[in-house]
């Protein structure tokens, strides 16, 4: 594995461009809220043979309008075709990723309780009620949850419905049918395939059963 140098350098904002093939678009209201309420973070990543932005675009443009004289930058010594590829990846796997939403609301929560404020999180009052609304909603049927989450589970799990204890709590089943073991994995799949809540932690000595049953 590659290891670059990550020493960071401040230099004047006209010193660095944004690359003029970077395709990527941000919401500039919430990164530039994001850094008044948490301060200037992030080092901007940059090719040092042309000076082009290969992470960090919006942030250059943050600074320019809070009309900052200098960024933290780290310059990087690659050809064009890395530079391309380094700045299609850092875009490509940010997207990649997602949200445990009853963990973000779990987090938003607890910033709300500490006294202070969700701004500067990325979100607002109105996604906080819709985290609150999708928190607090019936998750339904169980056996019917599974049946329209099947085509959705991939072909090596089997999921059975054992009980249902009220709307918020189930019990089943999962198996694989290849009778190897069970992975936190492959309880992630399927967990994500059928919308349910994240495991807990202490479920992890459970690794290793070929079948078994949780409760969610």
């Amino acid at each position: 594995m590659e290891m670059h140098d990550l020493r960071i350098d401040y230099v004047p904002l006209d010193a660095i461009q944004q690359h003029p093939d970077n395709a990527n678009s941000s919401d500039m209201n919430a990164l530039e809220e994001s850094i008044r309420e948490n301060g200037f973070y992030s080092p901007i990543i940059v090719q040092r043979s042309t000076g082009y932005i290969l992470a960090g675009n919006h942030r250059w443009l943050a600074l320019l309008r809070e009309h900052a004289e200098t960024a933290p930058v780290i310059y990087l010594d690659v050809d064009d075709i890395r530079a391309r590829k380094i700045m299609l990846a850092d875009n490509r796997t940010t997207r990649l990723g997602h949200d445990d939403e009853g963990l973000v609301y779990e987090l938003l929560n607890e910033i709300a309780a500490g006294g202070g404020d969700i701004k500067g999180t990325g979100y607002d009052m109105d996604d906080y009620a819709r985290l609150r609304a999708l928190i607090d909603e019936p998750m339904g049927d169980l056996e019917t949850i599974v049946e329209e989450a099947t085509p959705l589970i991939p072909g090596v799990y089997e999921v059975t419905p054992v009980s249902g204890y009220d709307d918020r709590c189930f019990e089943i089943a999962i198996s694989k049918t290849d009778g190897s073991h069970l992975t936190l994995g492959d309880l992630n799949k399927v967990r994500k395939a059928l919308g349910l809540p994240r495991e807990d932690a202490q479920d992890a000595e459970k690794y290793g059963i070929p079948a078994w049953s949780r409760r969610f």
